[in-house]
């Protein structure tokens, strides 16, 4: 097909207008594209489109079949293609730095999966649940104002005043996502944060001093506010990144055993210990917790962001490493019996769908049994 052609077949796909003559030269566009070695793509804007259609219209579940498993990264191009027929043939064929408060918080105050909610601790020790609140102003404390927008979204606004503690420290404020949740503020520098459920994130009310430092637990997407006097640092877990002004993910959960910083956009510095790792767009530094070695990939950002457009993406991974994020998710706890040898599986699954549907399409994939009693999964081989 042409570009034109290509380009207003993907338009009408996209709102949703194609007729089931063009869907399925579409699809056979699609196939063509991903039987390459390396996608063939006429204009960066025919590549874009794909990459759209894909963020947006994958809504069937479907897991990547035994001939796409790779130990190796895929090039960025050929996996977003390959995810992109997947969804495809889907309509084709379907026509440790936490504390015990917060961890229980994860679990005890958990709600419906995709709900935006979040608890916010301030200095002084009071709490805000900022599901229940009102929009408009939460808190005006030390010149510090926190107000919760029309779409949810916390913002700060400061004065000129620096606010302290008791002790005479520049106040921290901590906000914790439950299991189900996810939550979106802005900081006082003016950076946006997206959280996944089970995170937490302790910021200063004000940045002051040379750097402007966050500590996260759990995962988190970052637009940093440029600011080259003043570097961006996240500490999460036993690493460091150190940025200037740019997008990047951050996954630091304790019961995944590793910290993994994808950057979409700018540069980051990944360290630990005496171990220094420049990364660039496109690249994600693997950090695990039993040595110092920070292993470098070239990867396509989209698995890592798939959280944020709301679905999970598993990447030839093992059922624990997949069953973390289901029980953070769908807020169950997990249970293991046998043997527990699991070949891995990766697949696409969309976030808002139902934790018993995506159990059916895991023990298809993967020779294991699940069994859903009440808040537990019992994963069984």
């Amino acid at each position: 097909m042409k570009q034109e052609d290509v380009l207003a077949l993907l338009k009408r796909y996209e709102e949703n207008t194609c007729t089931k003559a063009e869907k399925k030269l579409l699809l056979q566009w699609l196939a063509g594209q991903a039987e390459r070695d390396e996608p063939v793509w006429q204009s960066e804007e025919e590549r874009m489109a794909v990459r759209e259609m894909l963020y947006h219209r994958l809504d069937r579940t479907l897991f990547t079949p035994a001939w796409y498993r790779r130990k190796t990264v895929l090039r960025p191009v050929a996996a977003a293609c390959l995810l992109c027929l997947f969804s495809a043939l889907a309509w084709l064929y379907a026509g440790r730095q936490s504390t015990d408060q917060y961890e229980q918080f994860y679990t005890s105050e958990a709600v419906d999966p995709g709900s935006s909610a979040a608890l916010l601790t301030l200095a002084d020790g009071s709490t805000i649940r900022l599901d229940e609140a009102d929009n408009g102003l939460l808190s005006n404390k030390n010149g510090v104002m926190i107000k919760k927008m029309d779409n949810g979204e916390l913002v700060y606004e400061v004065d000129k005043s620096i606010p302290l503690d008791k002790d005479g420290n520049v106040a921290k404020n901590t906000i914790s996502i439950p299991r189900g949740g996810k939550y979106q503020l802005t900081l006082p520098d003016g950076s946006k944060v997206w959280l996944n459920s089970g995170s937490t994130l302790v910021y200063p009310a004000v940045f002051v001093g040379k750097t402007r430092t966050v500590t996260l637990t759990g995962e988190a997407y970052f637009e940093v506010a440029h600011n080259r006097e003043q570097p961006f640092i996240v500490q999460a877990l036993d690493n460091e990144i150190e940025v200037t002004g740019t997008h990047f993910n951050i996954s630091a959960y304790n019961d995944q055993q590793q910290v993994k910083t994808t950057l979409v956009e700018g540069g980051v510095i990944v360290s630990k210990n005496k171990t220094r790792l420049v990364l660039a767009p496109g690249q994600q530094a693997i950090s695990n917790f039993e040595n110092d070695e920070i292993e470098k990939l070239n990867v396509d950002p989209f698995y890592a962001l798939a959280w944020t457009k709301g679905y999970f993406v598993f990447e030839d991974q093992d059922i624990k490493t997949i069953m973390n994020d289901i029980a953070r998710w769908y807020n169950v706890d997990i249970e293991y019996k046998g043997k527990g040898n699991y070949k891995k599986i990766g697949g696409t699954y969309l976030r808002s769908k139902g934790l018993q549907e995506l159990l059916n399409h895991l023990e298809a994939l993967s020779g294991a049994h699940f069994q859903l009693s009440e808040r537990r999964v019992i994963v069984s081989m």
